[in-house]
């Protein structure tokens, strides 16, 4: 198959774009790391600019990684994120791209506060109508695991004393080899409705059990300390409004306090894939 990945210069997309070429299929990779001079199949990508309708219509799977997390204000996430990514899928569709795959988050629920969830939300409702594939990733994991956990994971190496938030929280994780399986396993399915699967290990596990299994995965001494939410939510406002960048964003500390606590596991379950134990 011809395939487009975007944001195949961040962790997840370029995880998603190796896996791929090694089951045999030909990725085209749309990054804003790559240059307008880039040739074969490496092209510059933004979510304002996207994807000219002559290089879509060669494909024959989108699916929609790229994401911009350097917006901080609504408006902006509104602007860039959401409507760049409807254009992108409404660009698609027009362009005869048969199966279109947008990679959502666990983040995005009915009452969920985070911004980024609600973006992703306010995506998945517009590209309903293209009988398009939703994948609702939890954390992912792996060696060089990227987002909240690698986060965490910087956290771990850096500082003696780890602030711990809302650590009876419990989350789902999914190794990254694990979700490139799934996306695998989709591209073989005729979806003539839009599906919406949330891909993580149901077994979840307590935030403060995954701190300490990564503390220990490092072989490090960590002492962790309970802080109120309210206390490191200003903390990293305030940073944010500095524009300093500490590696945790405001947000991602909105989504990780409210989880989904009712996800639905019942079309991972009819896939009969058998997911890793939740080594870190």
């Amino acid at each position: 198959m011809n395939i487009g990945i975007t944001g195949t210069g961040g962790y997840l997309g370029s995880r998603i774009s190796n896996y791929l070429k090694i089951k045999g299929h030909t990725v085209h990779s749309f990054s804003s790391k790559y240059s307008d001079n880039d040739s074969g199949f490496n092209f510059y990508f933004s979510l304002e600019k996207g994807i000219e309708k002559d290089i879509l219509s060669k494909l024959d799977v989108l699916i929609h990684c790229a994401y911009d997390f350097s917006m901080t204000n609504w408006g902006d996430i509104l602007k860039v994120n959401v409507n760049g990514t409807i254009r992108l899928f409404d660009d698609a569709y027009e362009s005869g791209v048969k199966k279109l795959i947008f990679i959502s988050t666990m983040s995005s629920y009915s009452s969920c506060l985070s911004n980024y969830g609600r973006a992703k939300q306010l995506i998945e409702k517009h590209i309903e109508k293209y009988n398009s594939i939703i994948i609702k990733p939890g954390l992912i994991y792996g060696k060089t695991a990227g987002g909240m956990i690698g986060a965490i994971k910087k956290a771990v190496d850096a500082i003696p004393i780890i602030p711990l938030v809302g650590g009876d929280k419990v989350l789902y994780l999914i190794h990254e080899d694990d979700l490139c399986e799934i996306i695998n396993y989709l591209l073989t399915i005729n979806n003539n409705k839009n599906i919406e699967i949330i891909a993580a290990n149901k077994n979840g596990k307590m935030f403060k059990e995954i701190v300490k299994q990564l503390i220990r995965a490092a072989g490090k001494k960590r002492i962790l300390i309970p802080i109120p939410f309210h206390l490191v939510y200003g903390i990293l406002l305030f940073f944010e409004k500095l524009n300093i960048k500490i590696g945790f964003r405001s947000d991602s500390l909105v989504s990780l306090y409210n989880q989904n606590v009712n996800p639905d596991f019942s079309l991972l379950d009819e896939m009969h894939l058998k997911l890793r134990d939740l080594g870190l």
